[in-house]
């Protein structure tokens, strides 16, 4: 489960299993993370998850189980 920071100020995006830049494309998709969003996934890897940051102090909760 991702959340975003209650003192977030922009959107974060998250995108598993590849890097997300924000080009307009279709094919390159990722889900916005807003303040209070959440966001859930099922990966098997931490590291498959994917973060693009809009801004400098934003901050994500990362809740998961194994």
């Amino acid at each position: 489960m991702i959340l975003g920071h209650p003192d977030n100020d922009t959107i974060i995006w998250v995108r598993p299993y590849g890097v997300y830049v924000p080009t307009g494309d279709e094919v390159n998709i990722a889900w916005p993370v807003s303040a209070n969003g959440v966001v859930n996934f099922a990966v098997s890897n931490l590291n498959q998850l994917w973060f693009y940051f809009v801004g400098a102090t934003d901050k994500i909760i990362v809740a998961y189980t194994e």
